[in-house]
């Protein structure tokens, strides 16, 4: 939503009186990271590109691990179905 800076800050003030064990924050500024989306604002252009965390790491699960004995052995296959 592009709305001037007070109608933002006035709607977070409403939004943050629903509950009180959530609590939401305004950052002001030209980009910003959103799941797994990096936005930036480039002279009132809106330029996107795929954003991962910097400890992203897609394929690093330990065989000791509980998890399913075939979410395991998928990795290497996804990783490869990725790579084509």
């Amino acid at each position: 939503i592009n709305w001037p800076v007070r109608h933002l800050m006035k709607q977070i003030e409403l939004w943050n009186q629903f509950d009180e064990n959530i609590k939401l924050n305004a950052n002001l500024g030209s980009f910003t990271t959103f799941l797994d989306l990096y936005m930036e604002n480039r002279d009132g252009i809106l330029f996107t590109t795929v954003y991962q965390k910097p400890s992203y790491e897609p394929y690093y699960l330990p065989f000791n691990s509980i998890h399913p004995l075939h979410m395991k052995k998928n990795i290497p296959f996804t990783m490869l179905f990725r790579a084509i």
